[in-house]
């Protein structure tokens, strides 16, 4: 998807019109599927997170319309140029460490006494941000190697 909408972006104004209610969509339907799941009694660790697969379609709608619109972002600063280079070379590596960091970030949140509508959000920034430290560091120290072990 991230191929093609490089290749074939809309144009803003089609981007704001199909994005929002498109991303709206995606959102409602993982907000009440999540919920919905939360109040299970007997429900499973993967059943919780049915509504947030990476994959899934409702993250689909979410992500699509949030990808061409950062496109449409000019950047002219070249501090914001080298960060977004690292964030896509260390892009995988989060990916694939993130999850160890979620929760206890969502612990640390909580810990905090952040507003409940806030912890996911507050939670996933640190996790972010731990995470790609962690990958810039390790990508840092390894060179070459990291590649392997990073992507």
């Amino acid at each position: 998807m991230g191929h093609y909408l490089r290749h074939h972006l809309p144009s803003l104004r089609v981007t704001l019109l199909a994005g929002i209610p498109l991303f709206a969509t995606g959102w409602l339907v993982t907000f009440t599927g999540f919920r919905a799941m939360t109040q299970q009694p007997d429900v499973t660790a993967e059943e919780m997170e049915l509504f947030f697969y990476y994959c899934s379609p409702n993250v689909v709608m979410m992500t699509v319309p949030l990808f061409a619109l950062c496109a449409h972002i000019p950047v002219r600063s070249g501090r914001i140029r080298r960060l977004l280079a690292s964030l896509t070379a260390c892009g995988f590596g989060i990916y694939m460490v993130h999850y160890f960091f979620t929760g206890p970030a969502i612990m640390l949140v909580r810990a905090l006494h952040v507003p409940v509508g806030l912890q996911i959000l507050v939670g996933g920034v640190i996790a972010l941000a731990v995470s790609w430290t962690l990958v810039a560091l390790l990508r840092r120290a390894l060179g070459r190697a990291a590649t392997y072990l990073l992507g």
